[in-house]
């Protein structure tokens, strides 16, 4: 229910411009798309979190039943002893203190805590030079000085829908080191290029094994 109330909350569409678009446009064209009028970067965010609340594989499955059971096992034996607790079972509302307990649980959300800050903080590092990466896995990375193939990317998209000057209709952008640079971690998934010019397909773009979109 978040992820949904996320995405209807984040998701802009300019339904003016669709509308013009349809009235102007014969049916065929590329233009009454509705993937040319939004956004590509909320369009793919969006998906990505539509596509998280769906099971992909059978550890997934497990995962998620047995977090549900277990919450439903707990949650009856809560109901059993708000209801009728019987002698037996009235210490285990109160249990003892366990310091050895306490003191992993607390170690444990510490360790949490810092690895997350850290995941986030290294991987916006290493993704700050590539302003094309609009989504990126967040991981603890070892960031190496002046190294632009570290970017743990998820989605690269570079568009330039509507070009200022004739010499970049027919000489677009290069970006075929771009692509190699965010695929060096073997992480993307998706790849939106308009008006760009990628002459080759690198090597490391052959390396990425889940790729979607392309």
């Amino acid at each position: 229910m978040i992820v949904l109330i996320y995405c209807l909350s984040t998701f802009t569409f300019d339904r003016a411009k669709m509308a013009i678009n349809l009235a102007v446009f014969p049916p065929g064209k590329f233009d009454r798309m509705t993937s040319v009028i939004a956004n590509p970067v909320e369009i793919d965010i969006i998906h990505k979190s539509l596509k998280s609340l769906r099971i992909m594989s059978t550890m997934e499955f497990f995962t998620r039943v047995g977090v549900n059971l277990l919450f439903c096992f707990r949650l009856y034996r809560i109901v059993g002893l708000v209801q009728g607790p019987t002698e037996h079972q009235r210490p285990s509302v109160y249990p003892k203190r366990n310091r050895a307990s306490v003191t992993f649980f607390f170690l444990f959300v510490v360790l949490l805590i810092v690895g997350v800050k850290e995941s986030i903080r290294t991987s916006t590092l290493a993704c700050q030079p590539h302003p094309e990466c609009v989504v990126k896995a967040y991981r603890w990375t070892t960031l190496e000085s002046d190294s632009l193939t570290q970017c743990p990317c998820l989605t690269l998209i570079d568009v330039e829908v509507a070009p200022k000057t004739y010499a970049e209709w027919i000489q677009p952008k290069n970006v075929t080191d771009k692509v190699a640079q965010l695929a060096a971690t073997g992480d993307l998934q998706t790849i939106q290029l308009i008006n760009r010019y990628l002459p080759v397909i690198p090597e490391e773009l052959r390396r990425c094994r889940r790729m979607i979109h392309l």
